[in-house]
């Protein structure tokens, strides 16, 4: 396709000269218009026209100006823009070195020029056939520009159109301005471009500005250009791009190959660096599909390094594969990027993910560290990934986080709207209040542990993800404490009668534990744990739970299984009556949960244990008195120790039932009845404690 292009602009070039020797020897070049545009359009193999004046100068340079010349198309694309169209073409021809049989050519210039390549959809273009002598059109003789010399060559509102009908694009490169100096083969010459480029009428490039040293073959087999350097404007991303190098263009073969021995790219967005440096020549190949090697590069981040090597197809779909190596990469930069309080749509949409389908690219990172988030350090980072058909997988995914390991795999799929995330991760001696701190700024477990989860979320910001946190997994942590709430000071100071019922405030600091294990349940951002065990110096926990990060709550059931020495602290009714079984309720915010005493499950087991030993008392008793009997005197034992137990366990409920009518004290009065069915029930329940009955019927 370059070489094509090239030909066309040679081509007419020796339209503009052929014209100018004409004018020498037919003084008046309109009376030869129709001559000098057929022989033109015999050399080309396309229809030439002249439309416009034509103008000549004499001595010692001949001057001579076309206007309004084109070049027509094959006949399969009538209906498409002629391939060249021309507003205005100059060159000079000096007089003496013609008149001698040399031909040295002074200045030439084209202004408001377009030209149109057409790709069909069948995909032809409208370049085939050009050079109608040549035996094959699809192989152009090699041209000889030995002979060639020119004085400077410019170029002023010159476009090149390309218009695929296959995919209904159109893309314009436009030439605002350029300059050649003096051009002769295999020789340097300086050039400087000015620019932009249009897709679909959208500039994607704009203020480019390029400079460099030009070199052409005689055989127009090799184009090289050294020491160039170029700046250019990216609208889209509101970014600028600066880069310089060396490449080589190969036009010996059918394909077009470009090798870049040196580039220096460095991109400019929203206060972020980013930079490509080649370590290793870089191979491009203007193949179908187009191909790029890379070898070895040098990536820049806000002063990060990184390794890479890789190649790229530009085919359907897009393939590719990168490797990515080097000591440390943050993330956290990248942020800039979409700016601090900008939406993920300015119009509420969600993002287009849908051109990632369109790619198979496959991804080998190695890093030393790694920084997804604030707060979110991998270490020793060993990850495999692969982009295909909208769906990144992550698999295997190896670091060190979180004070431990981590190995699992990782899944997003792009094509969901909001992309679906689903996360299979295996922590080993983790720190689990690094975890929890993603998502609240106090965690509420200390400890290091293994973790097990299989999850699922919907989204990629904070929000969306707890919105949708729906899975399952295990833990088991060690060595740790339960923030926010201490146990042992709860039972030592507060567990007595008379304070039990006005346990309700919030505790400081923490219950350190030996062991916490148990399974959770994650749905809709809220944190199930079912089966909470937890085991501790002096007592034990069971009970269930919950985690709410969103609304900042936590919400706990506990069975406190007091030992020994614990259980001895404890006064003798609350022992006899409990057995060391404390039901606690902890619920509130993460930082602060408010403690308080389960009365109801409390009064729930006395009358429990009560209603049971009525019950064996009924099956136990005998049907006649026997003589005493050392036997007998053992269930005397017996029971002494239960009718202890009962006492206790009356004063016991006595003692919530007078912890109950405090607090309705400082309550408004339901109505009259409801006091006359308190004191009722008050002087029933004593009566039965003089009648030594149960007080569990009045409950």
């Amino acid at each position: 396709m370059l070489r094509r292009i090239l030909f066309v602009l040679i081509a007419l070039v020796v339209v503009v000269v052929l014209a100018a020797v004409a004018a020498v020897l037919f003084i008046d070049p309109d009376n030869y218009r129709e001559q000098i545009a057929e022989r033109a359009s015999d050399q080309i193999g396309r229809e030439v026209r002249l439309d416009g004046p034509m103008e000549l100068r004499l001595f010692p340079w001949l001057a001579f100006e076309i206007r309004d010349a084109s070049v027509g198309n094959p006949s399969d694309f009538e209906q498409a823009p002629p391939l060249a169209d021309i507003g205005v073409a100059r060159a000079a021809v000096r007089v003496w070195p013609l008149i001698r049989g040399e031909l040295e050519i002074g200045a030439i210039d084209f202004e408001q020029a377009i030209f149109t390549l057409v790709t069909d959809r069948q995909g032809r273009t409208n370049l085939e056939g050009l050079f109608a002598d040549d035996p094959d059109p699809d192989v152009p003789g090699e041209p000889d520009l030995s002979m060639l010399q020119t004085g400077a060559v410019g170029l002023r509102s010159v476009s090149v159109v390309m218009l695929d009908l296959a995919e209904d694009t159109r893309r314009e490169i436009v030439v605002e301005s350029f300059d050649m100096a003096t051009f002769a083969a295999d020789r340097d010459i300086d050039i400087a471009l000015r620019g932009r480029v249009v897709d679909d009428g959208e500039t994607v490039i704009e203020n480019l500005d390029l400079t460099g040293t030009l070199r052409v073959a005689a055989n127009l087999s090799r184009i090289d250009l050294s020491a160039w350097r170029a700046s250019l404007g990216l609208p889209a991303a509101e970014a600028r791009a600066r880069a310089e190098g060396d490449m080589q263009i190969d036009l010996s073969d059918d394909i077009v190959s470009v090798d870049m021995s040196r580039l220096d790219l460095r991109l400019d967005v929203a206060d972020l660096e980013v930079g490509l440096a080649l370590t290793e020549p870089l191979s491009l190949t203007l193949d179908d599909p187009v191909r790029v090697v890379m070898p070895g590069a040098e990536f820049r981040l806000d002063g990060q390094r990184l390794d890479l090597s890789g190649e790229l197809a530009l085919a359907d779909p897009v393939r590719g594969r990168l490797d990515v190596s080097g000591e440390r990469l943050d993330l956290q930069a990248l942020a800039a990027l979409g700016g601090e309080d900008e939406q993920p749509a300015a119009n509420g949409e969600a993002p287009d993910f849908a051109p990632l389908a369109m790619v198979d690219f496959q991804v080998d990172l190695r890093l030393d560290e790694l920084i997804l988030a604030e707060g979110l350090l991998l270490t020793q980072v060993r990850a495999g990934s692969h982009l295909v058909n909208g769906v990144l997988r992550l698999d295997p995914l190896d670091a060190r986080l979180f004070g431990g390991g981590f190995e699992g795999r990782a899944e997003v799929d792009f094509n969901e709207v909001p992309p679906a995330v689903h996360l299979q991760p295996r922590l080993s001696g983790v720190l689990v209040e690094q975890i929890a701190g993603l998502f609240s700024e106090h965690a509420p477990v200390a400890g290091s542990g293994d973790l097990s989860l299989d999850i699922r979320f919907r989204g990629l910001s904070p929000g969306e993800m707890l919105a949708s946190l729906d899975g399952s997994g295990q833990f088991l942590l060690s060595d740790g404490a339960v923030r926010g709430v201490d146990l042992e000071a709860l039972i030592e100071q507060e567990l007595t009668v008379a304070s039990l019922g006005n346990v309700r405030q919030a505790f400081s600091g923490e219950t350190p534990f030996r062991s916490l294990s148990g399974s959770l349940r994650a749905e809709d951002g809220v944190i199930t744990l079912p089966d909470l065990d937890l085991a501790a110096a002096g007592f034990g926990a069971r009970g269930t739970g919950r985690i709410d990060f969103a609304a900042d709550q936590v919400d706990y059931r506990v069975q406190l299984e007091l030992g020994e020495s614990l259980l001895e602290r404890l006064p003798s009714r609350l022992r006899s009556a409990t057995g060391g079984i404390i039901p606690l309720a902890i619920a509130g915010p993460l930082t602060a949960p408010v403690v308080s005493v389960d009365l109801a499950g409390i009064a729930e087991r006395a009358v429990r244990d009560e209603v049971g030993r009525r019950v064996l008392e009924r099956l136990d008793r005998p049907r006649s008195e026997e003589p005493p009997s050392e036997e007998g005197e053992e269930r005397d034992e017996k029971a002494e120790r239960r009718r202890e137990a009962e006492g206790a366990g009356r004063q016991l409920l006595r003692g919530l039932i007078d912890s109950r009518e405090r607090r309705s004290e400082d309550e408004p009065p339901a109505g009259d009845e409801a006091e006359g069915e308190d004191a009722d029930s008050v002087e029933a329940e004593e009566q039965d404690e003089e009648n030594d009955e149960p007080p569990a019927a009045h409950l």
